[in-house]
């Protein structure tokens, strides 16, 4: 038994000969491969090479290609700062929405064009075609917190929360098909399952925000299938159904903040369409 075989078995809930061994190692296969950093995460070839290199040596299951949480962010133009040897990092002090209004003008970035997220297109490409046969190929696409966050930075987000929870709204639709247009992207190319990272959404915890949050997760992780099959359109914001019989369905809105707390967005926020031509 292979190790995607002994994957697809498992989670299909049949018997396999081990469990599957999936960490996620970036650094560590960087640093095995002889490469620095900066060139993994900016270098589909280096991060593929690096990741086969480490499957080989070890014995893992799959390969990855995550590698940091900057690339959706750094294709939308905000500011990101490199190091030699760690991920690079969106600085947050520059937030690219920093003005709320500015959502209005941002366009759904292309993964078939230059830029990062093509980068990553490229490293699941390259993946398949080298372990793909043997070995589960993962893409990486960022949560609704997480690139919410990303975007806006994360002590403001977490304020928007109860002061202008339409807006949070808008952004959640703008970021939830975003990566649903990216991973499907890397579906393409060749990635077997798509990791989402949302590490941001844990630190809401309270009552409906963690219930908001936790059911666009849900979104993200039920693929939106039905966007993608002949006749169906997608409808942003409206209910999804979930593959594999697992129900996703519109997050639930959050308590509005009172009026005078309110922004101008409420009244000024572009509709769905208006986000995209």
């Amino acid at each position: 038994m292979n190790g995607k075989q002994r994957i697809l078995a498992k989670l299909r809930g049949e018997p396999t000969d081990s469990l599957p061994l999936m960490p996620i190692t970036m650094m560590f296969a960087a640093d095995l491969a002889g490469a620095r950093y900066i060139d993994y995460a900016s270098d589909h070839a280096v991060l593929a090479d690096a990741q086969v290199r480490i499957a080989d040596h070890i014995g893992f299951d799959y390969v990855s290609a995550i590698s940091d949480p900057a690339r959706e962010a750094s294709d939308l133009g905000a500011t990101i700062e490199w190091f030699p040897d760690q991920p690079p990092a969106i600085v947050e002090s520059h937030a690219l929405l920093a003005d709320k209004c500015k959502l209005a003008t941002l366009r759904l970035p292309d993964p078939a064009i230059r830029g990062r997220m093509r980068d990553r297109v490229e490293a699941v490409r390259l993946l398949a075609e080298l372990s793909g046969d043997t070995r589960i190929v993962e893409g990486w696409v960022e949560g609704p917190c997480a690139m919410s966050a990303d975007l806006r930075g994360l002590n403001t987000l977490m304020l928007d929360f109860f002061d202008d929870p339409p807006f949070v709204e808008a952004l959640f639709d703008f970021t939830l098909r975003m990566e649903v247009e990216f991973a499907s992207a890397q579906v393409a190319a060749g990635a077997t399952l798509i990791g989402v990272g949302d590490a941001a959404s844990v630190l809401l915890g309270l009552g409906a925000l963690a219930a908001r949050a936790g059911e666009a997760l849900d979104t993200v992780h039920a693929a939106d299938l039905d966007r993608r099959r002949p006749g169906r359109g997608a409808r942003p914001g409206a209910r999804r159904r979930a593959r594999d019989g697992v129900r996703a369905s519109s997050p639930a809105r959050p308590p509005a903040a009172p009026a005078s707390r309110r922004s101008a967005w409420s009244s000024t926020r572009p509709t769905t369409t208006a986000l995209r031509s």
